[in-house]
């Protein structure tokens, strides 16, 4: 009799040890460039697993690796280019071609402290093109914006 019940307890640890191996073989790991509509890599762009908190964003070569569900879907997106989901099907390599957005860029302010739609921004905004940026020699960004926009005040804490 209790050779029985002992019999009956290491089959049930058995398949209860077999459980998180099978839940692992749920996932796969997804790779893969993400690129503009001339070819060119883009670094950075956010890639995520569409219902959770499972992302990363792309390397200085367009690249990125990602392990997801394999039924799962991910969501590429990019600043200045249109946001692009693509259903993973168990496929291990995901390479994705992104389409410019020109039209949106003017919709939004990015702040200190995120981005808004342009409408919701209730305080002043200012701003600076990039080709008066670039002609500015300075080591940072926090330099080359002291004097040009009005009431920043930037203040350096350490060498």
């Amino acid at each position: 009799m209790k050779l029985k019940t002992l019999k009956k307890q290491i089959t049930v640890l058995f398949f209860l040890l077999l459980l998180p191996a099978w839940a692992i073989g749920q996932t796969i790991t997804v790779r893969g460039t993400v690129t503009d509509d001339q070819g060119e890599t883009l670094l950075g762009v956010s890639v995520k697993e569409i219902g959770t908190t499972n992302g990363v964003s792309t390397n200085n070569d367009g690249k990125y690796e990602l392990r997801v569900n394999g039924n799962a879907s991910l969501l590429f997106s990019y600043v200045g280019y249109k946001n692009k989901t693509v259903q993973v099907n168990n496929q291990s390599v995901l390479n994705v071609v992104l389409e410019q957005d020109v039209l949106g860029l003017d919709e939004i302010v990015v702040v200190g402290y995120g981005t808004q739609r342009k409408e919701a921004v209730t305080g002043s905004v200012a701003s600076i093109r990039g080709e008066a940026m670039r002609e500015i020699p300075s080591p940072n960004i926090s330099q080359a914006l002291q004097g040009r926009v009005a009431g920043v005040e930037m203040s350096q804490t350490s060498s």
